[in-house]
């Protein structure tokens, strides 16, 4: 969605039929917050905005596990993983275990939520 203040990526139609998520991505970009309507006022105009929609395909790159196991490597690129487990429980970091990185995923759930969100 074009808007004065910038683009509004919003990607999947939840982000459109769900006010709350719609109302995340706009005050995302333009630092503006909507005021939340009754969902009979809500439904019409999530349609009025479905209908100006335009598909886009995008091929490899957009497929949901592309951009998952970038943001997974992203998110393990800024991290310190250790070859020790025991070391890791303790200090609750990354560790490498049968060559593959074990992580927490609370602390990757909060990593998307303050890193790939508010870009």
């Amino acid at each position: 969605m074009e808007t004065g203040e910038g683009s509004i990526t919003l990607g999947a139609i939840r982000s459109i039929v769900d006010q709350g998520r719609f109302h995340n991505a706009v005050a995302a970009t333009t630092g503006r917050v909507l005021v939340r309507v009754k969902e009979a006022t809500w439904a019409p105009r999530a349609e009025a905005m479905l209908s100006c929609c335009r598909e886009v395909e995008l091929g490899e790159a957009s497929h949901t596990g592309s951009e998952m196991g970038h943001w997974v490597e992203t998110y393990l690129d800024s991290q310190t993983v250790l070859d020790d487990q025991g070391i890791a429980a303790e200090q609750g970091l990354q560790f490498r275990k049968d060559w593959m990185v074990m992580f927490s995923l609370t602390r990757l759930r909060q990593y998307l939520r303050f890193s790939i969100v508010w870009k």
